[in-house]
């Protein structure tokens, strides 16, 4: 059976050219959609806060091509212009961001990248060995367009094998400051004859730290001709010693000899500055690269954080007789400090026959957002959780909830909580610990239920108690976070407790409220999570 050629070896495939931070790619598109944004597993994932999860995607249609906005929170833009839905695609049109310098999307680009220069490799290669300088240079902008160079180490070791050829140097260092560190490291050492060094202790550090502290190259080319010399020149018997102070405080290319290089007299200032420019350049996108893959792994770490989450609230809410279930939630981050929870509960916890079941509804607002706050909704939802199993009245959950919070944070977070139980006469048993205050809709009004305590968490003396209210056939019980309420649209304006209220009113599912808080925001993300869960009382309906 012949080979199948690969996407990116077709001359007829579709493909785009992709620039992120420097490093560029050429990709098909293929599968298509071809999706873009900051979630992981999309086509081209762009880990960087501006950029949507979902930003954009590009579709077939008909025998072309459309680019579409998936609303995005800041936008898409076709050859400097904002798109509103769909565009049309045509050979060359660029692709960008706002407020993302240095990512840009070509589709169908002209022919170049990877054949262009590999032509000009081998053009260099056949003319030899008269400008290694020219080859140094092509070599890194190579290296800095195509991943498939190898990893930083790989790429340094290159541009010191091809440095040591342009200065006849007998041995050449990189020193790199990590991230985060005042103090440079060695990361690749290669002598001429091509065999790694990886112990620095012989050369002269001094001139490594004078080139790093001011910034500008030390050049000795014949140490005989030199008065000022550091004593670890010395004491090694250099005579010839090169340092060139990476830009943007990178790092440091150091090169020496035992023999004076004439090669190396005739470097020009200009040569050795264009040489630092471009030895940075690799250095930092390496490093973005770094840091990409390290915001993909996080990603992939949240996103299976907010899976985990989503597992923990009730996937399939409890099926009661007297009553229809439903809730949703929406993170403003990946992971959310919202839950909820639904747990169909013989009545009074487990004294009487299975047929007097009662339903719990419990739904909670950690104070904060993110990791910490999604840690604390997922040890509070277990400890609701166990204590509702155990029959616990609703004054002794918020409070065993309250001791609990404020004996391990001792203040630093606190959370609002709503346990509510609904039994088969409609009797309905309310506790709301600083929440948002719960709503009955039915009969065409909504009213709230307004008894409420303090938060569990904000204060250990807190002393709680529940109150009593009574649901009619067909009404909703409405539990829901200040997340819908207060969502906003671009102009500030919040979606408010009357919107609210008359989409009850209207018989609105807890899908279509949702898409109703989304719809009013006009694209302007979340600024807290928005939670809601509802119980329909119909007695002698079946669930």
């Amino acid at each position: 059976m012949p080979a199948v050629p690969s996407p990116s070896s077709s001359p007829d495939q579709p493909s785009v050219r992709a620039t992120v931070g420097g490093l560029e790619r050429m990709l098909p598109l293929q599968p298509l959609p071809f999706r873009v944004g900051r979630r992981p597993g999309h086509e081209l994932t762009i880990p960087l806060p501006q950029i949507s999860r979902d930003h954009a995607q590009i579709e077939a249609a008909g025998a072309g091509f459309i680019l579409r906005d998936l609303g995005s929170t800041h936008g898409t833009l076709l050859n400097g212009e904002r798109i509103a839905g769909a565009c049309p695609l045509t050979p060359g049109d660029t692709i960008e961001f706002p407020n993302c310098a240095g990512v840009r999307i070509v589709f169908q680009p002209p022919e170049e990248a990877a054949s262009l220069f590999l032509s000009q490799m081998q053009k260099l290669n056949d003319t030899g060995p008269a400008n290694e300088f020219d080859r140094l240079r092509l070599l890194l902008d190579f290296s800095q367009r195509l991943r498939a160079a190898g990893g930083l180490e790989d790429i340094l070791a290159a541009m010191l094998d091809a440095a040591l050829r342009l200065t006849g140097a007998e041995r050449g260092f990189v020193f790199l400051r990590p991230e985060n560190s005042a103090s440079l490291r060695l990361s690749v050492g290669r002598t001429a004859a091509g065999e790694t060094l990886n112990d620095d202790r012989s050369i002269s550090h001094s001139i490594v730290e004078r080139a790093d502290r001011t910034k500008e190259a030390v050049l000795m080319h014949d140490s005989r001709e030199t008065a000022d010399l550091a004593q670890s020149v010395v004491a090694h018997a250099l005579r010839t010693v090169l340092a060139i102070p990476l830009q943007e405080g990178a790092g440091v290319l150091y090169l020496d000899s035992h023999a004076a290089s004439k090669a190396l007299g005739q470097v020009s200032r200009q040569m050795l500055e264009m040489l630092a420019h471009d030895a940075a350049q690799v250095v930092i996108n390496a490093q973005l690269a770094r840091r990409q893959e390290a915001a993909r792994l996080m990603e992939k770490e949240l996103a299976l954080a907010a899976a985990i989450q989503q597992g923990l609230m009730a996937a399939r809410l409890p099926a009661v007789a007297f009553a229809r279930l439903d809730a949703l939630s929406q993170a403003c981050l990946q992971i959310g400090g919202d839950f909820y929870d639904a747990v169909a509960l013989p009545d009074g916890g487990g004294a009487s026959a299975p047929g007097d079941a009662e339903v719990a509804l419990v739904l909670a607002d950690v104070s904060g957002k993110g990791a910490a706050a999604a840690l604390l909704a997922a040890t509070l939802q277990g400890l609701v959780h166990a204590q509702l199993l155990a029959g616990a009245s609703l004054a002794q959950i918020a409070a065993t909830a309250n001791r609990f919070i404020c004996q391990r944070l001792e203040g630093e977070k606190y959370a609002t909580l709503l346990i509510a139980r609904l039994r088969p006469g409609g009797e309905l048993e309310y506790i709301n610990c600083g929440h948002v205050q719960p709503l009955v809709a039915g009969g065409g009004a909504c009213r709230t239920l307004a008894e409420a305590n303090l938060p569990v968490g904000l204060l250990a003396q807190a002393e709680y108690a529940s109150a009593r209210d009574r649901l009619a056939p067909g009404d909703r019980l409405l539990l829901f976070s200040d997340g819908v309420t207060e969502a906003a649209n671009p102009d500030r304006a919040m979606f408010g407790d009357t919107r609210l209220e008359e989409l009850l009113r209207g018989e609105c599912s807890v899908a279509e409220l949702a898409a109703a808080v989304t719809q009013f925001c006009q694209g302007v993300p979340l600024a807290d999570d928005l939670t809601v869960l509802e119980a329909r009382f119909t007695p002698g309906t079946a669930a």
